[in-house]
C-alpha cells in the first residue's frame, strides 16, 4: 500500500497535480483536483503499458543495428583472408557486432548478450561474378551475421506484462567488396 501510494504522488507530482492525500480519499464533490488525481491513477497502468513496449521496441532495434553494423564491418574486409577462414577476422566480426570493438571484452550492446552468441557465416563463390568481382575468377563472396537468440531484458517482467524468457533475433547479409 505504501508502495502505491508512493508510486502515485510521484504520477501526481508528475502530472501537476497537488493532493498530498492517498487515492480516493473522500473529499467535496466539486474539488477539481481529485478528478486529476484519479485521472492520474487510470493513466499509470496505460502508463507502464508505453514504457515496457518502447523499452522493447528499442532492445530489438539494437540488435538490428547492430547485426548490420556487423555485416558492413565485414564486407568491407580482405577477401582473400576472408575466403581463407581467417578464425581473427572472424571473432572480430563478433566483437563489432555485439560490443562495437575490435578487441574481445568489450561492454555489450544489450545485457547479456555475448559476442561468443553472434553467428557469422561466409560463404565464398556466392555472388555475382562480373563487376569488381571478375579478376577473382569466381563469384564474390558474401557474410551473413545472425545475432543468436538474445534474451529480452524484461523491465517490467517482475510486474507479470512481459515475461522475461522472451527472445530476439537478428540477421544480415552483405556482398564482400573488399579487394
Amino acid at each position: 500500500m505504501v508502495m502505491g501510494t508512493s508510486l502515485f504522488r510521484s504520477l501526481a507530482a508528475r502530472n501537476r497535480c497537488w493532493c498530498n492525500d492517498p487515492p480516493f480519499h473522500p473529499k467535496p464533490r466539486g474539488n477539481r483536483r481529485d478528478r486529476v488525481c484519479a485521472d492520474v491513477a487510470i493513466d499509470a497502468g496505460a502508463d507502464f503499458r508505453i514504457d515496457g513496449g518502447r523499452a522493447f521496441f528499442w532492445t530489438q532495434h539494437k540488435i538490428v543495428k547492430s547485426v548490420r553494423d556487423g555485416a558492413r564491418f565485414a564486407s568491407r574486409l580482405d577477401i582473400g583472408r576472408l575466403c581463407a577462414g581467417d578464425t581473427a577476422l572472424e571473432a572480430e566480426i563478433q566483437n563489432i557486432t555485439a560490443t562495437g570493438q575490435l578487441a574481445a571484452g568489450g561492454t555489450s550492446k544489450v545485457p547479456d548478450w555475448e559476442s561468443a552468441d553472434v553467428q557469422v557465416v561466409i560463404e565464398c563463390d556466392e555472388f555475382v561474378d562480373t563487376g569488381i568481382y571478375a579478376d577473382l575468377g569466381e563469384g564474390g563472396p558474401m557474410v551473413t551475421v545472425d545475432s543468436g537468440p538474445v534474451a529480452y531484458p524484461s523491465i517490467l517482467s517482475g510486474l507479470g506484462f512481459i515475461d522475461d524468457t522472451i527472445n530476439l533475433s537478428a540477421r544480415s547479409s552483405a556482398a564482400v567488396m573488399g579487394i
